[in-house]
């Protein structure tokens, strides 16, 4: 007898599309504005744009809006971010709103809008707004997190941060997830378990050759393990002794790389 199992589940696993910690550089983030606004680097090289920031390295994205002249609207633009065959895109960062280190309307909150486009556009202005944060001064924002509308999926975009406010501000850790909606390579795939019952020598037969590891595990009926096994891509069968289990009802569980399980009742008869 042979036992069939079938995976049929579409992948839909969150993955990283973009992220940039400015580490080793700007990332090709470029200000949209005077020289005085969006700048790169550390709190001393940034005259202190980020004073008291808290992110979690030493290099960001630093503005300094006192230098400016204090009260108004800056804002600085990733690069081409592709996001074609992903859905429901996360986006999350750090933000800092500093204190007014001149004293301008005495240190009030600062405006953080986030905004997209599709193509690139020359000032602030022309972007699809998305969310709008009011921080207090003096006080940050760690891993904050916000979902991109479904207008923005499916294609490439621009990521825009667009700061209104007194007093100084910083920009770091930017992570940029995504579902993909494409199935996961050999999901589909009709493994079979044979022979079924067996003297305890079974061999798995993947119909074709597989392209992503799976992990195969054999519980008793009491929900013990007794075996484990990882089979790595490229192999198209393979052979799984349980000649040194007893005589009785197992289950056979396989998972894939991308977390899809089945499982089957396997019997070893002597």
């Amino acid at each position: 007898m042979i036992a069939m199992l079938l995976f049929s589940a579409v992948a839909a696993n969150a993955q990283t599309i973009y992220s940039q910690n400015f580490e080793a550089d700007s990332g090709g983030w470029g200000t949209l504005g005077g020289s005085c606004e969006w700048k790169y680097g550390t709190s001393a090289t940034l005259s202190g744009a980020t004073l008291l920031y808290t992110g979690n390295s030493g290099k960001f994205l630093g503005l300094n809006a006192q230098i400016c002249g204090g009260v108004s609207a800056y804002c600085v633009t990733s690069p081409k971010i592709n996001t074609i065959g992903y859905d429901s895109p996360l986006l999350k960062f750090d933000f800092y709103n500093g204190t007014d280190l001149l004293n301008w309307m005495g240190g009030a909150a600062g405006y953080l809008i986030v905004q997209y486009s599709h193509t690139a556009a020359a000032g602030c202005s022309g972007r699809v707004t998305f969310d709008s944060i009011t921080v207090a001064a003096n006080s940050w924002h760690n891993n904050y997190t916000v979902t991109l509308p479904a207008a923005a999926s499916g294609d490439s975009l621009y990521i825009t941060f667009f700061y209104s406010g007194p007093s100084n501000a910083g920009i770091d850790n930017i992570l940029l997830t995504g579902s993909s909606s494409v199935a996961e390579a050999s999901i589909e795939t009709s493994m079979t378990v044979a022979p079924n019952p067996s003297n305890g020598m079974f061999v798995l037969n993947f119909g074709g050759t597989l392209s992503n590891s799976y992990d195969i595990n054999v519980f008793n009926t009491m929900g013990q393990r007794v075996y484990a096994q990882k089979i790595s891509n490229g192999v198209t069968s393979y052979n799984m002794d349980l000649s040194f289990l007893d005589n009785g009802v197992y289950f056979l569980q396989a998972t894939t790389e991308g977390g899809f399980r089945t499982q089957e009742r396997i019997v070893v008869s002597r």
